[in-house]
């Protein structure tokens, strides 16, 4: 494995596909484990997010600005079972490798390779990579910043991380952090189905913006963006009494002093050029 990642496939072409960001919304909201991609009711019409606020819009942007920019070999770690946001932000011609410690994932038809692995020790060679992208995993992880000097390592010099995290100093995400991995699985149940609703046990080490921040920077990594995004609201899909508290919550964390309290984090750093 680590020979195939070593070896570099032949230059893409950097052309900008023309794909709708509808199209990249439909599918981030796949990836997300919504149910519903749309409001089911007039209050929650009213009340839904602004498009520039949801982590889907942002993920799908920084998706888009990477693949204009490049990607042959793109690592996905914790890929899970499906990784359909990567061929729908148009990177079918990157080298597409995924590696998570859930055999399950094996299936991952999205992939170009599969690897069982841990992030903290990924079996990939070094400067191997384009772009990671790393999406609901740092809070499962015990050692957050060996996991981003591992990240480091697999980079090629001017690669890019793009991280989507929870954000613990929103008061949901907060509360999940004082409750058992048994309850997350239940609402988780209620809310997407299936086995989208599986869970493995979280640490939070690195999920508010200013520690996310630190950890890769101390791992060498140079911050592009940190933002803080709509997300919470999905949880709540089972109750149609709690969905328009969750919804307008969102709304009144709109302004810009009180973005820092949204559920989601989205950060991109780059591995500065030698």
């Amino acid at each position: 494995m680590r020979k195939i990642i070593g070896h570099r496939p032949t230059e893409a072409s950097t052309a900008h596909n023309e794909l709708p960001l509808l199209r990249i919304r439909a599918e981030a909201d796949i990836m997300s484990g919504m149910r519903k991609k749309e409001p089911s009711n007039w209050l929650e019409r009213i009340l839904w997010p602004r498009e520039r606020n949801r982590w889907e819009q942002l993920l799908a942007s920084r998706l888009l600005a990477a693949k204009d920019r490049g990607v042959q070999v793109l690592v996905e770690p914790g890929c899970g079972r499906e990784s359909r946001l990567i061929s729908a932000a148009g990177m079918e011609n990157a080298y597409k490798v995924g590696f998570d410690l859930d055999p399950v994932a094996a299936g991952n038809s999205d992939l170009s390779a599969f690897v069982f692995g841990d992030v903290c020790k990924a079996p990939l060679a070094s400067s191997s990579a384009d772009l990671i992208l790393c999406r609901w995993v740092v809070e499962h992880l015990a050692d957050p910043q060996a996991a981003a000097q591992e990240c480091w390592r697999l980079l090629r010099p001017g690669g890019r991380m793009i991280v989507l995290v929870p954000n613990l100093l929103n008061p949901v995400i907060g509360g999940a952090k004082l409750t058992p991995t048994w309850l997350h699985v239940k609402l988780r149940r209620l809310s997407v189905g299936g086995e989208l609703a599986d869970n493995c046990p979280t640490y939070y080490r690195a999920n508010m913006p200013g520690r996310l921040r630190a950890v890769f920077e101390n791992a060498g990594f140079r911050t592009e963006l940190v933002r803080c995004m709509d997300q919470a609201y999905s949880y709540f899909r089972f109750s149609r009494i709690l969905m328009p508290f969750a919804l307008l919550y969102g709304r009144l964390t709109d302004p810009r002093p009180l973005r820092w309290l949204k559920a989601a984090i989205v950060a991109e750093f780059v591995k500065p050029a030698e």
